[in-house]
């Protein structure tokens, strides 16, 4: 059983990893989704598992280029604001976050449909949290599911965490 202090510590990571694991639906193969506008967690229809879950967390991203650029805040107990990179489509990228003195190496492969994506929470240059997920968008592209298994390597005896998250595109 996790510790109160390990728990919170998880939660702030996962907003973290919210925010980035839910930008991996990028493109299908045989047409390209345009993620830029406004995104908002609907945590009634999400599954957070043993986690407290946020009570706000937004994103705006902006396309440029092959890269989404992506400002985000979620709050837990306190906010957490952090700006990172996304690719468009298939791809890895590495982003410094700064709001959790950490970085984010992630990998996502496109499948049709579906977007599956590995993540590695980094703190001082030490792998902390591994996330593996897929992600795919309702037909007319204003819900995104993503489904994602993270394990906290600090306590690497625990079983993975399952959650499932449901986001609202709400502006363009």
């Amino acid at each position: 059983m996790r510790s109160r202090r390990a728990l919170k510590t998880t939660a702030g990571a996962v907003v973290a990893l919210i925010m980035l694991g839910r930008y991996a639906v990028a493109q299908s193969e045989s047409r390209s989704t345009d993620l830029s506008g406004t995104w908002v967690l609907d945590a009634q229809k999400s599954d957070f598992g043993r986690l407290q879950f946020p009570r706000v967390d937004t994103a705006v991203y902006q396309k440029s280029g092959v890269v989404y650029r992506v400002e985000e805040v979620g709050v837990v107990d306190s906010a957490v604001r952090i700006t990172y990179s996304w690719p468009v489509g298939a791809g890895t990228t590495t982003s410094e976050l700064s709001g959790i003195e950490g970085s984010i190496l992630t990998e996502v492969k496109i499948k049709g449909d579906t977007a599956r994506f590995v993540s590695l929470l980094r703190r001082k240059g030490i792998t902390v949290e591994i996330q593996t997920g897929r992600e795919y968008l309702s037909p007319d592209g204003r819900v995104r599911t993503r489904e994602i298994d993270f394990q906290n390597l600090g306590n690497p005896n625990d079983d993975p965490e399952h959650l499932t998250l449901v986001f609202k595109k709400t502006r363009e």
